[in-house]
């Protein structure tokens, strides 16, 4: 009688996204980024680095001052790029289909609800989990323009104005903000501009929702979502953080997502000093 033993061979995989195309294709030697438009700055850091790229930009009506990155040894294209977005109130990323898109911090103002998830007998969620915290939020950002191209320094302050909110820059909470300084900008408009969709995040990182669900394969980052859970005391617009949609059917969905009060241009109350 012979005996036959089976080895079931189970094979992990993980990879990058293109974006480690550019980062490990460091600078050799200081690149100087010419004043334009952010899309063009972008655009020209990306292909400089990664010839063959294809981007999807809008129009940001933002205008740039001349930057040079690749000055420190252990420089990284693409994270200057994504940080140059950040500090105006951009995000930048590869999406699916191997493209670098260019999306403006998302609000809730305007944008659509893509999915809505109800206690009851029809509920897709599996579990959920939601968390608050005070460490990493702040309800004001004090933006502070300065440099060479910049005549005079500008200074902009933007605050959470809303009474009923519980980062209320006069409440409980107290004044808590972050300090941004960048010599990219030029105009008071245009920091007024990014102080104003840099508050809409940070105020937004004060409670966040995470759940598991059965697996929805049209959600993505970035989307507008509705959860409604009693037991959780949980009844919120949300926007997605991230997101893991497993391969199979038969496993869970997970996601993570900020709650991001609609913040209006006139809730900006103090331009200079």
């Amino acid at each position: 009688m012979c005996l036959w033993a089976f080895l079931l061979l189970q094979i992990s995989i993980s990879g990058e996204d293109r974006s480690i195309k550019v980062s490990r294709n460091k600078w050799l030697k200081p690149y100087q980024v010419p004043s334009g438009s952010l899309e063009d700055a972008i655009e020209d850091i990306l292909k400089d680095r990664f010839e063959e790229v294809k981007t999807n930009f809008p129009v940001t009506n933002v205008s740039i001052n001349q930057v040079v990155l690749g000055s420190e040894k252990e420089n990284d294209p693409w994270k200057d790029a994504v940080e140059l977005c950040e500090l105006v109130g951009f995000d930048l990323f590869f999406d699916a289909n191997g493209i670098v898109t260019m999306r403006q911090f998302p609000n809730l103002e305007g944008s659509v609800i893509v999915a809505r998830y109800q206690e009851g007998v029809d509920t897709t969620i599996l579990s959920l989990d939601r968390r608050i915290s005070s460490k990493d939020t702040f309800n004001g950002v004090i933006y502070t323009i300065e440099g060479s191209e910049v005549p005079d320094p500008i200074r902009v302050e933007a605050w959470d104005e809303d009474t009923t909110s519980p980062t209320y820059r006069f409440g409980a909470f107290g004044e808590a903000p972050t300090f941004i300084t960048s010599n990219i900008l030029a105009t008071e408009a245009q920091a007024t501009t990014a102080a104003y969709l840099l508050l809409n995040t940070f105020i937004g990182a004060q409670e966040t929702i995470g759940w598991n669900s059965i697996v929805d394969p049209t959600l993505d980052v970035n989307d507008v979502v509705y959860i409604k859970a009693v037991g959780a005391k949980v009844d919120r617009i949300v926007i997605i953080d991230s997101l893991d949609i497993p391969m199979s059917p038969e496993d869970s969905l997970t996601a993570d997502a900020r709650v991001v009060r609609v913040v209006d241009a006139n809730e900006i109350v103090q331009v200079g000093n």
